[in-house]
């Protein structure tokens, strides 16, 4: 693991500085007393809110933004060794490192507790610092997104507590090292790197064997593929949580969703705990919630702690966001690329808005996770009213010639066999015009994927 004497570093310069998670790292270091400086390749929401906190974010990645002054450069996965600013590192004898490598040598030093899974993993993350807040815990917490309480994707505290959000993509949860582990769900995604399902779980089977005899191991019960963990040789603690299995330490009884709201009590080792009224719409974000719920539970936060922060809770960037209504069209963004995150949101819009048409607006993230999950992509549009499908998103270096043959076409030719309300859109100008020829008052828009499809935001409001 990576062991950096802090007492030596006093300027770090970010090379991908915009990152929703490096741009919580440089928020962290500034906070600490660090000179921070960073750059980016184009202006966003991110670097002009950095800007804003005093952090000089340069706009273009150039050679003569480092100088020997910097005495580390941390950069985001997606800036190459070809990189201009890490190649002038490289010659100024500037050690490099990763975000994700930091971000390990940080969990090292602190009581890291770590939300994982393929979905869920922002909300999850959010709603279990506001309840560890809540309840008079004060974690430092990085989340993969802005937290509306904060407006920030920062929580800072010097305490031992550390809650993070642990991607893995390119398995970079295995740099944490974390005494406690969230497990939402385990899904195939990012088989450019893992090949199939299989090797997911091989990895997590990695990842949750790094916690030590005193840690404790939080996973969805429900899950199928977690279920195919193996932990009965460890020492670790286990606690388990569940939509509605009573084997499960925690899990929900008296469900009910009704248009803007979900009511649930929670049961906690068999008794009546807390009822909780989530604003939050989907029953994913149940599953969130028990997942905050079962990891403040572990660390003693109290009922009234957790009924507060979740029923306060207003969601994060992205994430079933809220955009405001336009003559009778609700418009709500999020984040969402992978077909079980599109099935979900399309069942939240109905329970939270019943009786109104969802029109789905998706924009693929990936050749590769286009192709690799085409039927379930396929399959999972298809349940909009209306569909809309912009061209895939290209992810730079991430692509070879099998994934480029693939387009959005494809889908739409096959979507197209199961919903006829379906239609192309080669870039988001069209997509945009496509939503403004199909919508009527009282539709639920959509605008979903993890790409630059954001940038219709404000412009569907316009």
């Amino acid at each position: 693991m990576l062991k950096l004497d802090w007492r030596k570093i006093h300027k770090i310069y970010f090379s991908g500085i915009g990152g929703i998670g490096v741009s919580a790292l440089a928020r962290y270091f500034k906070k600490s007393g660090y000179e921070v400086i960073g750059s980016d390749l184009s202006e966003s929401e991110i670097t002009d809110d950095l800007q804003t906190e005093g952090i000089l974010v340069n706009l273009s990645q150039e050679s003569k933004n480092i100088d020997k002054n910097v005495d580390l450069l941390i950069y985001s996965s997606a800036v190459p060794t070809t990189n201009s600013e890490r190649q002038a590192a490289e010659k100024l004898g500037i050690a490099q490192y990763s975000y994700n490598q930091v971000l390990g040598d940080l969990s090292e030093r602190k009581h890291t507790l770590a939300i994982s899974g393929t979905n869920g993993k922002t909300t999850t993350t959010a709603m279990a610092a506001l309840i560890l807040e809540a309840g008079g815990i004060d974690p430092l917490a990085i989340v993969g997104s802005k937290v509306r309480q904060w407006n920030s994707n920062l929580r800072f505290s010097a305490s031992d507590y550390f809650l993070v959000e642990a991607c893995e993509h390119q398995a970079h949860m295995l740099e944490l090292s974390p005494k406690k582990i969230v497990l939402t769900n385990l899904a195939a995604d990012h088989l450019d790197f893992y090949g199939d399902l299989d090797n997911i779980i091989a990895h997590f089977q990695k990842y949750i064997d790094k916690l030590p005899d005193d840690g404790l191991l939080i996973y969805n019960y429900d899950d199928e593929n977690i279920a195919k963990l193996k932990w009965h040789k460890s020492n670790f603690k286990i606690m388990t949580f569940s939509f509605d299995n009573p084997d499960a330490d925690v899990y929900v009884d008296k469900y009910q969703a009704k248009a803007g709201q979900q009511d649930f009590w929670v049961v906690y080792q068999g008794e009546d705990l807390v009822r909780i009224h989530l604003h939050a719409p989907g029953k994913f974000n149940v599953y969130n919630a028990l997942a905050a719920i079962t990891l403040a539970l572990s660390l003693g936060v109290g009922k009234e702690a957790i009924k507060s922060a979740l029923e306060n809770f207003a969601g994060t960037w992205r994430r079933f966001e809220n955009l405001g209504e336009k003559d009778g069209v609700l418009y709500i963004s999020d984040y969402g690329h992978h077909p079980d995150a599109i099935n979900g949101t399309i069942e939240a819009a109905r329970e939270f808005y019943p009786g109104r048409r969802v029109v789905l607006a998706f924009q693929p993230h990936h050749h590769n996770r286009t192709r690799m999950l085409f039927d379930e992509f396929v399959t999972s549009i298809a349940k909009a009213d209306v569909a809309i499908v912009s061209e895939i998103y290209k992810v730079a270096g991430r692509m070879d010639e099998k994934d480029m043959a693939v387009s959005s076409k494809d889908l739409v030719n096959e979507i197209s066999k199961i919903n006829s309300n379906v239609s192309y859109a080669p870039d988001l100008d069209e997509t945009l015009s496509l939503i403004k020829d199909v919508v009527c008052s009282g539709d639920v828009v959509l605008l979903m994927g993890a790409g630059d499809i954001v940038k219709l935001n404000k412009r569907v409001l316009e």
